[in-house]
């Protein structure tokens, strides 16, 4: 299942909101996540009966949002519990993975009883959040806006708690490498309207992502790997790390910014329960310059790096496996369970 990015739309404004308005306005992404519980049985499996051995896999049905946004794939069938007796049952759906967006296999059922079940409960702080089905929103541009949100109940709320009323449960934010730097998402460089603060960065993103915590909400927190938006037609490589002279040099630079981010989200009780490594990677990421024409969301970059490359060749396709490599193994390493 494919998602859709909170874009950039100047002149827009949120003052004040209602439950409708903010529909309208928000970018959704839904996704089901099969971890236990959220399986569809096979077609022809049924019990075992007088001491036979149970059939029982049945098919993982997505796994959370995979890398740069693209569509999860199906988890692979998990292999039914033997048991002898009557009363088999199947195993499992496809449990989600950590980083990736590959449902994973499910294990079988044991004898007698069903297949294991989704956690269930609060998010709050360094949790782990895994409910069954999935809904949730970008609300990134929220935090900088600070607008009033009035419930159907005609109740004024903050977005987090107008939300889980109406059945969300997860929430994205994006994250810029250094917004303020010039070309950046709040820079004011180059006659750009910027941001009245560094919206985007790690601490705001923090900030943001705790609270969506604190509410019990599950946590996607997006990798844009830039200073500004990044999305098919730019992905600028941040101001910070363009002196690096090798895929290798700019990798190392990706996982160490990877891996700051997400230590510093643990410690303050933000900790994500997705990542997504990249985002709208369709021509690969970290890969374009600014040039003259380039405007203040980063759109008409000004040449591809010397040591980038658009997804048109192997050796491209091989570069942009590099760097996904390495932003997965950093977030492994940080907390394999994400």
């Amino acid at each position: 299942m494919s998602h859709s990015t909170t874009r950039r739309l100047p002149g827009r404004r949120a003052s004040s909101g209602t439950l409708n308005h903010l529909l309208r306005t928000s970018s959704l992404l839904i996704a089901v996540a099969a971890a236990g519980g959220c399986s569809t049985p096979s077609p022809g499996d049924a019990p075992a009966s007088g001491g036979a051995t149970g059939s029982g896999g049945s098919f993982g049905t997505g796994g959370h949002l995979g890398i740069g946004g693209g569509a999860p794939t199906g988890g692979t069938s998990a292999s039914g519990g033997a048991a002898s007796g009557s009363g088999a049952t199947a195993g499992s759906g496809g449990v989600e993975s950590g980083v990736g967006g590959a449902g994973a296999a499910g294990s079988g059922g044991s004898a007698g009883g069903a297949g294991g079940g989704a956690a269930s409960g609060g998010a709050s702080g360094g949790s782990t959040f895994e409910p069954v089905f999935i809904l949730g929103a970008d609300v990134s541009t929220a935090q900088e806006r600070n607008p009033d949100y009035v419930d159907t109940d005609g109740q004024t709320k903050s977005i987090f708690e107008l939300l889980k009323n109406h059945g969300f449960n997860y929430i994205r934010l994006r994250t810029f490498v250094d917004p303020s730097a010039p070309g950046g998402y709040a820079s004011t460089a180059g006659d750009c309207d910027g941001k009245t603060e560094s919206y985007g960065d790690k601490d705001h993103v923090i900030a943001y992502g705790k609270q969506a915590k604190d509410h019990g909400m599950g946590f996607l927190l997006d990798f844009h790997y830039s200073d500004v938006w990044a999305d098919p037609g730019n992905q600028i490589i941040p101001a910070s790390w363009r002196d690096a002279t090798t895929t290798e040099e700019l990798a190392d630079l990706l996982s160490t910014y990877t891996k700051d981010v997400l230590e510093d989200a643990i410690l303050a009780g933000a900790r994500p329960d997705m990542v997504q490594v990249g985002n709208e990677i369709t021509p690969g990421t970290v890969a374009h310059l600014p040039g003259s024409s380039t405007d203040c969301w980063g759109n008409n970059p000004g040449s591809v790096s010397a040591i980038g490359g658009i997804n048109s060749s192997a050796a491209a396709w091989d570069r942009l496996a590099v760097l996904l490599h390495a932003g997965i193994d950093a977030v492994r390493e940080v907390d394999p369970t994400i």
